[in-house]
């Protein structure tokens, strides 16, 4: 049977096949409920399609003729595609074909013909017709033998009565251990009350799935028939998916037919596990096409590869990278270097956090990562890394390129059985400073290369990059940047140089990563984008190697302070005007509009004046705070009771004198302060605020003042109930 498009029925009627047989190498039949119903809706959405298609013939008065231009319209533009097909033939057993790839689908397509002619009496004998040889069926299973002689019987039952299986004769108790029976006994039941509840022509869908559900055959024996399918799908216009298109190529490639049969049962597998891993898709192909294109575009970097950048226009326009394309720096054996990654992510985690009391990052992180892989719009991984203009690609690219490429490298170093629990804790202590970059939206696609080198060197604690040798010169580091910040944050320095001062003692680190992890985690912190791209060092001096008694002070007091929604942060807001200005100017520009809530940029010291001022403002505070043993109420009341309000020249201090009268009613409109600029009249902009002379109306906002009841300051004071 050459290489080519065939529909269903072809397979099993044809000259050259007497028998498609799934051999003993194969797995067992797999497929659950959620893949049965997905394909049958498939099939069901290209049947209705397909019925309600019309075409105008004119004025053809030849009947036959126009019933076969009609269906030749009908086949050309309605079938439903299923992908590919791969087999092999044996000398030896002439017309039988061994399946390779395309069991589950084929198995379950099979079931649901058999079902259908279940159903319909009138449908039996073509069904005998076409998939049954001499009381036999044409779909031998030689996964076990067991399921061979099941599936036999099986069918006659079906095509002859009704009624359960498991009480017929020849239904075996030990067949309910089976995992081949069991699966096609319920996806059978699965697939009648599928059928039961739609409302459709059973006769019409059974010829549709025989005659218009089509697939490409690939024959495995003649790797030569790779080149050949390709230029019988291009001189067709025939459009391929990307992922049988990949997998077509690569196992042609392969030297001999039982590598082929290894790796098409390897790619199954592989699939599978997209499938448990597919998020909200319909199917595992959008998950695996974008590992496969991200690991390429990976592969491209690493060898220095520029000349296949996709522009953003290219990328809209095609909506995926070409799989010519990805497939060029790929091997089949390199994609298992890659999925062994995913692998040891996904069967190592529950062991990781087990070892710590604190790590739900590890779950946030992994879905997060998923998400990109199975995002429906895909990723550029081929775009142009030292583009500006592409910061959520590169943002995507440091995550998920520097995962693959540490991990690989890893893996390759420590086969599994000397992966104990160091290096399975050094793994995902890399993992975790990759999640802190990608959150803190780092860019730097160009240094993924130098920074695994430079953990692989040693560990992540590395402290002095002076004592490895490195496949760069730190002195032609960026003098501006923070040290060897081409590498490694100074953060990332801190962290790890404590953890370097507690070697020896396992546990003392754990704690110290616990309590840091925790502190970073808090919403606030997380998020470094557009704040300096730091998570925790406006909260910490790591110069002064904190000790662990200390850092859970920090987090306890953190957390007490920011445990509630931000509207429930209105006495920090006071307590923050005692130690200088935080707020952010927002637009716009004609008058003053300040945000007092912007709490990621307050708690990093990026406020509205500048920066000398503004970066200490929190610090000062949360130090003082952290060392009264005060809640926040009774630290703002020693502060009032404390403070000289007589001097109102700033104002801050006039923001100050107000929020000591009115406490939180301050902000009882919202978390703004609006002033006039001098040149706007609006609103009697022109006024000067009662208390304050000097100062223009003073009010209190939702966010600009086309919103909400903008309130003056001066006048919630005559609604202010004493203490």
């Amino acid at each position: 049977m050459r290489t080519g498009k065939y529909c269903f029925r072809d397979l099993f009627v044809n000259r050259y096949i007497d028998q498609i047989v799934i051999p003993e190498i194969q797995r067992d039949y797999v497929w659950q409920k959620e893949q049965v119903n997905g394909l049958i809706l498939s099939l069901l959405d290209d049947f209705q399609k397909y019925q309600n298609s019309a075409i105008d013939l004119g004025d053809i008065q030849d009947q036959q003729l126009k019933a076969d231009f009609e269906e030749f319209y009908k086949k050309r533009n309605y079938s439903s595609n299923i992908g590919f097909i791969y087999a092999y033939c044996d000398e030896e057993l002439p017309g039988r074909y061994f399946l390779i790839d395309g069991q589950q689908r084929i198995t379950t397509i099979f079931l649901l013909l058999l079902v259908i002619a279940n159903r319909n009496e009138s449908l039996r004998e073509k069904f005998r017709g076409s998939y049954l040889i001499e009381r036999s069926q044409k779909l031998d299973f030689r996964v076990r033998d067991n399921a061979q002689e099941f599936f036999r019987n099986f069918c006659l039952h079906l095509l002859n009565e009704n009624g359960p299986v498991n009480e017929r004769a020849w239904f075996f108790e030990f067949y309910k251990n089976d995992k081949t029976i069991k699966n096609i006994d319920s996806n059978r039941l699965i697939i009648d009350e599928a059928i039961n509840n739609l409302e459709i022509d059973e006769t019409g869908f059974f010829k549709f799935i025989e005659e218009y559900t089509e697939f490409w055959y690939f024959d495995t024996n003649v790797s030569e028939q790779g080149e050949e399918l390709y230029i019988y799908m291009n001189a067709r216009g025939e459009q391929m998916q990307g992922n049988e298109n990949i997998k077509a190529e690569l196992l042609s490639k392969l030297p001999n037919q039982e590598s082929k049969n290894e790796y098409g049962k390897i790619w199954e597998e592989w699939q599978d596990f997209f499938w448990i891993h597919r998020g909200k898709n319909e199917n595992a192909d959008p998950g695996f096409n974008e590992f496969l294109a991200c690991i390429s575009g990976l592969e491209n970097y690493l060898d220095g590869d520029t000349s296949n950048f996709y522009s953003k226009e290219d990328f809209d326009r095609l909506r995926e990278i070409r799989s010519s394309q990805v497939v060029n720096p790929l091997s089949i054996e390199k994609i298992e270097e890659y999925f062994a990654v995913l692998k040891f992510l996904d069967d190592n985690k529950t062991k990781f956090c087990t070892l710590y009391n604190y790590s739900p990052w590890v779950d946030k992180c992994l879905t997060e990562f998923w998400e990109i892989l199975n995002s429906k719009g895909g990723t550029n991984w081929y775009a142009n890394y030292e583009d500006d203009n592409r910061a959520t690609e590169r943002n995507r690219m440091v995550f998920l390129w520097s995962v693959f490429y540490f991990f690989k490298e890893r893996i390759r170093e420590y086969p599994v059985e000397s992966q104990g629990i160091d290096f399975i804790i050094e793994n995902f202590r890399f993992l975790r400073m990759i999640y802190l970059r990608f959150k803190n939206y780092n860019r730097s696609v160009k240094s993924i290369k130098d920074t695994v080198t430079f953990i692989l060197e040693d560990s992540i604690g590395v402290l002095d990059p002076t004592d490895i040798s490195l496949p760069f010169d730190i002195d032609d580091l960026d003098q501006n940047e923070s040290f060897d910040s081409k590498i490694r944050t100074f953060e990332e320095i801190g962290k790890n140089k404590i953890l370097n001062q507690l070697r020896g003692n396992l546990q003392n680190q754990r704690d110290f990563e616990e309590i840091i992890w925790e502190i970073e985690d808090h919403p606030y912190n997380l998020e470094g984008k557009d704040v300096g791209g730091t998570n925790i060092s406006h909260l910490i001096d790591f110069d002064n190697s904190p000790e662990l008694i200390e850092l859970r002070k920090i987090k306890d007091k953190f957390y007490e302070l920011f445990s509630q929604e931000p509207k429930d942060h209105l006495v920090i807001q006071n307590a923050l005007l005692f130690y200088g200005e935080y707020w952010h100017q927002e637009s716009p520009t004609y008058y003053r509009n300040l945000k007092f809530d912007n709490w990621r940029r307050i708690i990093r010291g990026y406020g509205y004046s500048d920066l000398s001022s503004g970066k200490t403002t929190f610090k000062r505070f949360f130090y003082d705070f952290l060392h009264s043993n005060k809640s926040i109420e009774d630290f703002v009341k020693q502060k009032t009771d404390e403070a000289d309000l007589t001097e109102t020249s700033s104002l801050r201090q006039k923001l100050l004198w107000y929020s000591t009268q009115l406490k939180t009613k301050m902000w009882g409109e919202g978390n703004f302060i609006a002033i006039s600029s001098g040149s706007s009249f609006a609103l009697n902009w022109w006024e000067k605020d009662s208390r304050f002379q000097d100062e223009f109306i003073l009010y209190n906002t939702k966010g600009n003042l086309k919103g909400g009841s903008p309130k003056r300051l001066s006048e919630m004071l005559n609604y202010v109930q004493p203490d």
